[in-house]
């Protein structure tokens, strides 16, 4: 089946088999917060807005505000291929990454593929023109897809200015690169000691998106498990686009809390 093949499948409920139990979350999402895509895409946003008004006190990620710590740009228009902060109605975020990184609409927008998606993924549907084999492998795929946890990252020139109280009072003033699920080696020259090191160990990503929001880890994992078993390339690189800009802007306000 080709990346597009996907969208092009015509997914056709059976009459009289349409019944399923009410407000119970289908088997093969992550979690038991939403029944279905279409409600995890629908609330997306306002959960994102949720995390950054957490940590940069103001709504963030959708609207241009002033913070905590001043003016905030909103950050869905740092994400390259994100044409608005929803992903509900005609939203369609896509990507390119030749000749440059650059915003290329797939021309289905995202609730129509992910709809698409759902209907196959769904048992309680009977589908037409698609066979048995391309149906228990995209269900397969996305079931592989989700159980993935989100990849570590590492940010790095991160410059770090603190007074710390290890052993002795140690002004910090140093560029670091600080990589998730890792302990990170921070030195400093002390005077009449010399270079001093210290360990900072950062807990894994999932864990750090999981105690500052569940839901939110929960439908970055289903979100991702759908881009990638639908395949379209613009989606695909959108979709790291995304977590790139989100999971940078995050682990940035993170760090001093971290950190101390």
């Amino acid at each position: 089946m080709t990346r597009r093949a996907l969208i092009l499948v015509l997914a056709v409920l059976c009459g009289g088999l349409t019944l399923s139990p009410a407000a119970q979350a289908h088997a093969y999402l992550q979690g038991d917060y939403y029944v279905t895509l279409q409600d995890v895409l629908g609330d997306f946003d306002d959960q994102l807005d949720s995390l950054f008004t957490t940590y940069t006190g103001c709504a963030s990620w959708s609207t241009d505000c002033v913070g905590t710590w001043g003016p905030q740009t909103a950050a869905w228009t740092l994400v390259i291929g994100q044409n608005q902060p929803y992903w509900d109605g005609n939203a369609d975020h896509g990507a390119v990454i030749s000749p440059a990184w650059a915003a290329q609409t797939k021309g289905v927008n995202d609730w129509k593929s992910f709809t698409m998606l759902e209907e196959i993924l769904r048992t309680d549907t009977c589908l037409a023109g698609i066979g048995l084999d391309a149906i228990s492998t995209i269900r397969s795929t996305f079931a592989a897809n989700v159980a993935k946890p989100m990849p570590e990252v590492s940010i790095t020139n991160v410059r770090i200015r603190a007074t710390v109280n290890y052993i002795v009072s140690i002004d910090l003033d140093t560029t670091v690169t600080i990589t998730t699920n890792a302990t990170n080696t921070l030195c400093a020259n002390v005077t009449l000691v010399g270079n001093t090191c210290f360990d900072v160990f950062i807990d894994p990503l999932e864990t750090l998106v999981d105690d500052a929001n569940p839901v939110l880890d929960d439908s970055i994992r289903n979100m991702a498990a759908a881009y990638m078993t639908i395949g379209d390339y613009r989606g695909v690189y959108y979709w790291k686009s995304f977590m790139g800009r989100v999971v940078f802007s995050f682990i940035q306000q993170l760090l001093p809390g971290l950190l101390a």
